[in-house]
């Protein structure tokens, strides 16, 4: 059997897995991007923290809660960052002021200081290394930023570089005070807060409180979604419910919105896999019908062949994910001023993996099947 199974082996064998590694690869890109697209705004928000309040009727930058939500968080035991967001105009180019404390720099979004010092007033800004390096800035550096809300204009300078390994690397950062001037806010309102993360005992008292408001409280993504009603602000006049969920509604609608996507990049690897299997067997035909003929149990053939086929694809497949996460390294896209890394959700890598490789195999079993009938 197992001279039989070299047989089956060769360039055929290597040209067909490569071929399904790469559609493999180009399908999950794809579908990446597209979740990226979805969940850029959220991404961008949360900065390096592990929880995002945020307004659910809004584009989530743009968006406003009451400040006081904070201290109500923070009584839960948690770490949270009030933020304000203010689209700026730097050098005629669009960026985004992030209004936070320095003390929070580090505690929540991971900032490392590079280069001069962590300070913070209504005269000084903090730019993350990657916004440094594409507009030259260094501490010292005055820079005059307008904001896109109000016309607001502001001469500030730059007294450190930080680098934190997520959005904030894209972003000016600047005292909530600068900021809630560029945004054209009062101190009643930030446009997000961000937490380092949940807590049973936050769960627990806000889960007790009912809502009032249309304010969303989100884990990041990795975490699976489900609701709890949480609080009661009386400072907004819009009902709905404030609500606790691992960015459950984003994850819907993303996959609402991709699942166009998700059917085209099935579609496509599902059709290269048939016409990959199909050649497989065309250019392996003599030998498999030789074989077939020698052999005192066909069906042992057919089943070698089958095995030969699903060999090939599941090394495709695996190769074409280890190439996506390799690559995806360094691959970054620019999504709302910021260069964002590639976001796949594992469900819905586990759908396109289970429907590409259920079809493939009903295909391989039904070519397997005509093997040494002709």
């Amino acid at each position: 059997m197992l001279r039989e199974a070299r047989l089956l082996l060769g360039r055929d064998y290597l040209f067909s897995t490569v071929i399904l590694a790469l559609i493999v690869f180009f399908s999950i890109y794809a579908n990446s991007i597209a979740n990226s697209i979805i969940l850029a705004p959220f991404e961008i928000a949360k900065g390096g923290g592990g929880l995002l309040i945020y307004n659910r009727g809004s584009f989530v930058i743009t968006g406003l809660v009451p400040s006081n939500i904070t201290s109500l968080v923070e009584a839960a035991g948690m770490l949270c960052s009030p933020e304000v967001l203010a689209p700026v105009i730097l050098d005629e180019s669009t960026i985004i002021a992030r209004g936070v404390s320095a003390n929070y720099l580090a505690r929540i979004h991971g900032a490392i200081l590079v280069d001069g010092a962590l300070y913070l007033d209504n005269s000084t800004a903090i730019a993350g290394y990657r916004l440094a390096g594409k507009y030259k800035l260094s501490p010292g550096s005055v820079i005059l930023v307008r904001s896109l809300f109000n016309n607001a204009t502001i001469a500030l300078r730059v007294a450190g570089i930080v680098r934190s390994g997520n959005p904030v690397d894209d972003e000016l950062i600047v005292s909530l005070d600068t900021a809630r001037l560029l945004r054209g806010v009062s101190a009643s309102y930030v446009s997000v807060i961000v937490c380092d993360r949940a807590s049973a005992r936050a769960e627990s008292i806000l889960g007790n409180l009912t809502g009032t408001n249309t304010i969303g409280y989100g884990y990041s993504i990795t975490v699976p979604g489900w609701l709890i009603p949480l609080i009661t602000s009386r400072s907004i006049q819009v009902r709905g419910v404030l609500e606790i969920r691992s960015l459950g509604d984003v994850v819907s609608i993303g996959r609402t919105m991709s699942l166009l996507g998700l059917a085209g990049t099935v579609i496509l690897t599902s059709i290269v896999a048939v016409v990959t299997s199909g050649f497989y067997v065309k250019r392996k035909e003599y030998v498999l019908n030789t074989l077939v003929e020698l052999s005192l149990n066909p069906a042992s053939i057919r089943r070698l062949a089958l095995l030969a086929l699903t060999s090939m694809f599941l090394t495709g497949y695996l190769l074409g994910v280890l190439l996506y996460f390799y690559a995806g390294r360094y691959i970054m896209i620019s999504l709302l001023y910021h260069s964002l890394p590639l976001i796949i959700d594992s469900e819905t890598l586990a759908i396109y993996t289970i429907i590409v490789s259920a079809l493939f195999i009903l295909v391989s079993a039904k070519e397997v099947r005509s093997i040494g009938t002709h």
